[in-house]
């Protein structure tokens, strides 16, 4: 309600600023004619005033065109109303992080000159001209970005890639959009961006489509983040969670695998269960067959 009733008396202030300013041009207008009319030649006037008006116009003329571009800006632009979360960024090529919305500002009030701003994550009160922000590289007004997207990054094995994983993991993720309806819209892309084989690991983008417009950025990175722990738990169940390999090697000195043959991934070679003897030298220098136990055996990813 307040920032109904604040919105209310600052688009009248707006509008009489807007009146009053065409108001002033149509005299200027009427007083030319009526010159003319009365065998008056007033640009004679005007080009005797010149040298005066080029002298004042070199003076003022940088801070006038600033204090016009701000009032240009909040009259006729209105890149933002009263209770807006904006962003003002210097940024041109680049999208805005949505993680910076901690860094965003509330607009409190919007005058001719000047707007004041509220910090999101301080509450503090800034007076900033309305030439400064019209400066800007770029205005984001996260209240008009509406359906907001985000992204998330995943690292899965490359065994994400086997039988129907991808589509297991796609419907996974649709059942939570339909469980979760009143907060996600729709899942907007899921795709691969890089496969590494020497980790055997497989990097995949998901943008998932939100109801709220960025305005509400808190609770939007909220569901963002329910929604990310619910992806690592489903890729966990499916053994498919990527773990980074150790930096440590295995040097194998002899013995037997049930398997021997890199048909698989090296993840799973020297899984405890896949070795059946090692073979041992005794003190008497003869060859040692023995069951190796297989809780000594350390398997580590991705080497062989």
């Amino acid at each position: 309600t307040r920032l109904f009733r604040a919105s209310i008396g600052n688009a009248s202030i707006l509008d009489a600023v807007v009146e009053r300013i065409i108001n002033m041009l149509f005299g200027i207008a009427v007083g030319i004619t009526m010159l003319s009319i009365m065998g008056f030649d007033p640009w004679s006037l005007f080009m005797s005033l010149s040298a005066i008006v080029v002298s004042i116009a070199f003076a003022i003329g940088p801070s006038t065109a600033k204090i016009i571009e701000g009032v240009m800006l909040v009259v006729v632009m209105r890149p933002y109303d009263i209770g807006d979360r904006i962003l003002l960024s210097n940024e041109t090529e680049e999208a805005v992080n949505p993680d910076e919305a901690a860094k965003s500002w509330f607009v409190e009030d919007i005058s001719i000159f000047s707007t004041t701003l509220r910090y999101a994550p301080s509450n503090e009160i800034a007076l900033v001209s309305n030439a400064t922000i019209a400066s800007s590289s770029r205005i984001v007004n996260w209240a008009r970005s509406k359906n907001a997207k985000v992204n998330l990054e995943f690292k899965f094995h490359i065994r994400f890639h086997d039988d129907d994983n991808v589509s297991r993991f796609i419907k996974e993720i649709q059942g939570y959009v339909d469980d979760h309806c009143q907060c996600w819209k729709d899942i907007h892309l899921f795709t691969c961006t890089a496969v590494d084989l020497t980790t055997e690991c497989v990097h995949y983008m998901l943008r998932m489509q939100n109801r709220r417009s960025w305005q509400s950025a808190v609770a939007i990175l909220e569901d963002r983040s329910e929604l990310l722990i619910f992806c690592n738990k489903v890729a966990k169940q499916m053994g498919v969670k990527y773990t980074p390999p150790s930096q440590r090697s295995v040097l194998y000195m002899g013995g037997s695998l049930q398997d021997g043959a890199v048909r698989g991934y090296g993840a799973d070679l020297l899984r405890p269960n896949n070795i059946a003897k090692l073979e041992q030298v005794s003190s008497s220098g003869k060859p040692f067959f023995g069951q190796i136990d297989a809780d000594s055996v350390e398997a580590e990813s991705g080497d062989s």
